[in-house]
Formats: structure tokens, C-alpha cells, sequence
């Protein structure tokens, strides 16, 4: 059986420790209780990944996220569980593992030899 949100979820969701279960169990009922009125993507993501970073492209209106991590097999199931449960899914999002991207003006992301150019 899937459960309310289908078998995919119940998979990764089984994959997280208990304290990420935790994390994830309180964002959802925040969730529940706006009625799904404000996004909590963001606050999910820095919840599961520290030191994530979103960002919004407006010239391609999409989100470009940086996750810190390698994207091991656990990590890849965190990311897709936490975009099923909080993403919008009429949205777009790119994510950038390991090695951030320079963006022109931050310097702290302005690294030549450790930055992906976008």
C-alpha cells in the first residue's frame, strides 16, 4: 500500500532518520494549517540540506537550488521527496550539487576554479 501520498513517498520517506522524519512530520502540518497557503520548500530543503541556497532566475522563471552535498542515492531520494511533499509543481527548479554557481554580484559564489558558470 502507498498510503495517502502514494508508494514513491512512503519509499523515501522510510529512508530519513528520525529526526528528518520529525523535521518533515512538523512542515507538513504547518502546511495543513495555512491550508496550504504558503510554500515551505525552502524551509524544508535547509531543514534537510544546511547551507542549501535557493535562488529564482527570472530571465528563465525557474528556481535554481545549490545543495552543499553530493547527490548519493539517499540524498537524490531526500531532494525528491521534499519536492513532491513541498514544490509547487507548476513551478521549474534546477539543482546544483557539491559545487555552487557564480552569480555576478557575490562574491563568496565568484570562485574561477570552483563554480559552475549559468
Amino acid at each position: 500500500q502507498g498510503g495517502y501520498y502514494g508508494l514513491q513517498i512512503k519509499t523515501n520517506y522510510n529512508r530519513l532518520s528520525k529526526q528528518e522524519k520529525v523535521k518533515i512530520l512538523n512542515l507538513l502540518r504547518k502546511k495543513r494549517n495555512t491550508h496550504n497557503k504558503r510554500s515551505f520548500f525552502y524551509e524544508a530543503v535547509t531543514e534537510i540540506f544546511f547551507n542549501a541556497k535557493l535562488y529564482y532566475y527570472e530571465y528563465e522563471q525557474k528556481f535554481l537550488l545549490y545543495i552543499q552535498v553530493n547527490p548519493t542515492d539517499e540524498n537524490l531520494a531526500k531532494f525528491s521527496l521534499l519536492k513532491d511533499l513541498f514544490f509547487d509543481i507548476t513551478d521549474k527548479i534546477e539543482v546544483f550539487w557539491g559545487q555552487h554557481f557564480g552569480i555576478i554580484g557575490r562574491d563568496e559564489t565568484m570562485c574561477m576554479d570552483k563554480m559552475i558558470i549559468y
